[in-house]
C-alpha cells in the first residue's frame, strides 16, 4: 500500500443500527485541515480526541482486516473496557463521507476510515477496526460495518479518522434461525452395527475457505437419524449474504475420533428459508465414491423438516421503534440521612463537593437524559415537612410547583432539590407509594417510565434504586409496579411503600 494521508474537510455520516437493522443516521464535520476526524458517542455526547498514534502512517491493508477488535485483545465495548460480564446489546455502525478533499493528482482520494474507541479509565483512544479503501471517489459509502458492545449506562466515546490511502461483508440483522433436519438410507460405515451420525455446518468465506459454524448431536447407530432442532444467528450461518454457500458435512461418529466420512451437499440460507412451508430433500453425494463408481447415485438423504426465523429485539430497537422514556426523580428527605449540615449526612452541603445524592443523581442522571426527547423531568421529595404548616408530605414537587412538578435537564433537578433542601425539614417515614402511583398516571400512557428513588439505604451501598412501570390505566399502578436494583427485586405491594 502506498502513503497514507488525511482526506479531511469533509462531512462524515455515521449510521447507527441495532442488531434489528434500524437506522439511525448524525454528522460530524472534521474539525482540522489535516483530516477528517469525528467523533460520537452511543448517548450522543460527542468528543474530538488526540492526533492519532504514528503507526497509522501507513497502515495495514484494511480489507484483510475485520472491522473488530484485534484478536490480540479482548473484546472491547464503545468504551475500550475489556472483559465486561455486564449484559451488552450490540450495535451496528455503518460510515459514509460526503465532499472530502482531493489529495491525489491525477485521480480523486482513496478514503478509507478508522474507528477509535476511548478507554473510560485512561481517556486513551485505541484502534477498533477499519473499514475498506474505497477507489476514486470523495463520497465513499462504505460497505464494512463496525459492531460494537452498546451499553445503555455509560457515555460512550467514538473517533472517526478518514484517510487517502496511495472484497465487503455484510452484517445482518440479529435474527436466529431455528430449523431441524432428519436423514434417510445414510451409508453404513460400523463393522458391527449401522452408523452414527451427526451433521457439520460450514459458512463458505470470500477466499473460497470454509468456516465451520454449527456442529449437530450424534445419533447412535442408526442410518435413518432425526436430529434434534437447533437454533443459530443468521449473521454466523450466512455472514448477511443470503446466497452465500453453507456446505453440510455428514459424518458417522467414532469413539477415537477419526469421523467418517459419509457424503456432503450444499445449500444457502435463502433456499433453507424456502423451507418454511414445505419439506426440502438434499442428496447426500461422497465425491470419492461418485469417481471410483459409476453406478454410484447418492450416500443417502438429508431432509429439512422445518426452518423458522425469529427477530432477537434488544433495548436498542424499542428506542429505535419509538420507545420514550420518561424519567421522574424522587429524593429521600426523611430524617435518617442525617442533618444536612453535618458531614455525615448524605445530604451534606459541602462548599467543596456535591452531596453522596447529588453526585448519584448527576451519574445517572446525565446518562437517562438522552433518552427523554424534552429533557423535562419531574422531580419529587418525600418524607418532609413543608413550610409554612409543617404538614408532613411524601409527593412535593422540588421546584414548589404544584402544577408543573417538571425541571430542565439534570442540572435544573440538581437546582431545585439544593433549592428545597434548604426550606424543608427532613422527618419521616419513608413512604413512596404516591410517587409511584403520580408516575404512572394517564400523562405518562403508553411510555416507558423510569422512577429513580433515591433513599438512605441505596445511597450507601452506591446503588439506586428503579420502578419500571407499566403506566397504562390499570387503575393503581402499583398493581403493576416491580421494583429493581442491581442487589434485590421485589414487587410492589398495592398501596403500600416498601424500604430496599
Amino acid at each position: 500500500m502506498g502513503a497514507t494521508r488525511r482526506a479531511g474537510r469533509g462531512c462524515v455520516a455515521i449510521w447507527r443500527r441495532c442488531a434489528a437493522g434500524h437506522s439511525e443516521g448524525a454528522s460530524s464535520k472534521s474539525a482540522r485541515r489535516a483530516g477528517g476526524s469525528a467523533a460520537s458517542a452511543a448517548s450522543a455526547a460527542a468528543a474530538h480526541g488526540p492526533t492519532p498514534p504514528p503507526h497509522l502512517a501507513a497502515p495495514a491493508d484494511p480489507v484483510s482486516q475485520p472491522a473488530a477488535a484485534p484478536a490480540s485483545r479482548p473484546a472491547m465495548s464503545l468504551s475500550g473496557a475489556s472483559e465486561r460480564s455486564v449484559p451488552a446489546t450490540k450495535i451496528e455502525i455503518t460510515v459514509s463521507c460526503r465532499n472530502l478533499l482531493d489529495l491525489d493528482t491525477f485521480s480523486k482520494s482513496d478514503p478509507m476510515v478508522v474507528l477509535y474507541t476511548q478507554s473510560r479509565a485512561s481517556q486513551e483512544w485505541r484502534e477498533f477496526g477499519r473499514t475498506e479503501v474505497i477507489d476514486n471517489t470523495l463520497n465513499p459509502d462504505f460497505v464494512r460495518k463496525f459492531v460494537l458492545d452498546y451499553f445503555f449506562e455509560e457515555k460512550q466515546n467514538l473517533r472517526f479518522d478518514v484517510y487517502n490511502v496511495d472484497s465487503r461483508t455484510n452484517i445482518s440483522k440479529p435474527d436466529i434461525a431455528t430449523m431441524q433436519l432428519c436423514a434417510n438410507k445414510l451409508d453404513k460405515k460400523d463393522f458391527f452395527g449401522k452408523s452414527d451420525p451427526f451433521l457439520v455446518f460450514y459458512r463458505s468465506n470470500e477466499d473460497g475457505t470454509f468456516t465451520i459454524c454449527h456442529k449437530t448431536e450424534v445419533v447412535k447407530n442408526t442410518l435413518n437419524p432425526v436430529w434434534q432442532p437447533f437454533s443459530i444467528p443468521v449473521r454466523v450461518l450466512c455472514n448477511g449474504d443470503y446466497d452465500r454457500t453453507v456446505k453440510i458435512d455428514v459424518y458417522d461418529w467414532d469413539r477415537d475420533g477419526s469421523h467418517d466420512f459419509i457424503g456432503e451437499f450444499t445449500t444457502s440460507y435463502r433456499e433453507l428459508s424456502k423451507a418454511q412451508n414445505q419439506f426440502t430433500v438434499y442428496e447426500v453425494l461422497n465425491p470419492r465414491k461418485k469417481c471410483k463408481k459409476k453406478k454410484y447415485v447418492n450416500s443417502g438423504t438429508v431432509t429439512l423438516l422445518s426452518f423458522s426465523v425469529d427477530s432477537e429485539f434488544t433495548f436498542v430497537d424499542y428506542i429505535k421503534g419509538g420507545t420514550q422514556l420518561n424519567f421522574t426523580v424522587a429524593i429521600d428527605f426523611t430524617a435518617s440521612n442525617g442533618n444536612p449540615l453535618q458531614p455525615t449526612s448524605l445530604h451534606y452541603m459541602s462548599p467543596y463537593q456535591l452531596s453522596a445524592y447529588a453526585m448519584a443523581l448527576k451519574a445517572v442522571g446525565e446518562i437517562i437524559q438522552d433518552y427523554d426527547s424534552d429533557k423535562l423531568f419531574p422531580a419529587y421529595g418525600f418524607g418532609a415537612k413543608l413550610p409554612p404548616e409543617g404538614r408532613i408530605s411524601h409527593q412535593f414537587p422540588l421546584n414548589n410547583n404544584d402544577e408543573d412538578p417538571t425541571c430542565a435537564g439534570i442540572e435544573g433537578v440538581l437546582e431545585s432539590y439544593f433549592q428545597s433542601l434548604r426550606t424543608v425539614q427532613l422527618y419521616g417515614p419513608t413512604c413512596f407509594a404516591p410517587v409511584i402511583n403520580q408516575v404512572a398516571r394517564p400523562p405518562h400512557c403508553p411510555c416507558l417510565s423510569l422512577l429513580s428513588v433515591w433513599d438512605q439505604p441505596c445511597l450507601r451501598q452506591w446503588k439506586s434504586w428503579m420502578v419500571m412501570t407499566c403506566a397504562c390505566p390499570l387503575g393503581d399502578a402499583m398493581q403493576s409496579g416491580t421494583s429493581f436494583s442491581s442487589s434485590h427485586s421485589e414487587t410492589m405491594s398495592t398501596g403500600q411503600g416498601t424500604r430496599c
